[in-house]
């Protein structure tokens, strides 16, 4: 029984892996809406570059769970159809490899992994729009300190009150791009494994 278990997450290591890093991320969702969280997000942050970033997040890893799956049915195929690979390959018998030749292996990955170049340049996007909403925050933060004209009690409470808010937006747009960005890159992280794990796959086959 444990060595079926293991031998079934071995051949869909891929799907299994996107099941598990998707159910944590919508887990962390929802119990950020049922705290609050989110609300206090929108609220709080008057650059909206935090809800810029959780949409373009959402949409990149809903191409990521397409490309693990579509990686998965891969290297699925691949360890199924051993130890006939190399004469499946030969031959091309062997469904979504058709174009693909053993002395190839190499140019195979690669082009694999160039899938992946969006996801990259994603998070690196990412960590670049929350260090943006940094700079946006102090500005806000510090703008109110120019227009002090007289320092009495209560221009001084506006003044702190105003300053927070431009504190909460570098904050919320920091902590945001560091959450996603971070997210992104371990999630194309597990794509470049199983893509790395295919080709040595295949290697073996030539071997």
């Amino acid at each position: 029984m444990g060595s079926d278990l293991i031998n079934a997450y071995r051949i869909h290591r891929a799907l299994y892996d996107t099941i598990l890093v998707s159910g944590i991320i919508l887990l962390g969702l929802y119990l950020a809406f049922d705290l609050g969280w989110l609300a206090r997000l929108v609220d709080q942050d008057r650059s909206y570059l935090s809800l810029v970033m959780l949409a373009l997040y959402l949409l990149t890893s809903l191409n990521w769970a397409y490309r693990m799956t579509a990686l998965s049915s891969m290297e699925s195929s691949l360890l199924r159809s051993l130890p006939d690979l190399s004469d499946l390959l030969e031959t091309n018998a062997l469904k979504g490899f058709s174009e693909l030749k053993l002395g190839n292996i190499e140019g195979f990955c690669d082009d694999q992994l160039n899938h992946h170049a969006l996801g990259h340049f994603v998070s690196e996007l990412l960590l670049k729009l929350g260090l943006m909403g940094t700079v946006i925050g102090f500005i806000l933060m510090l703008m109110p300190i120019a227009e002090i004209q007289t320092f009495d009690p209560s221009t001084l409470q506006q003044l702190l009150s105003s300053m927070s808010g431009g504190m909460a937006v570098a904050l919320y747009t920091t902590l945001t791009g560091l959450i996603t960005s971070t997210l992104v890159k371990y999630q194309y992280y597990l794509a470049d494994s199983a893509v790395i794990r295919i080709t040595q796959t295949l290697q073996g086959a030539r071997d």
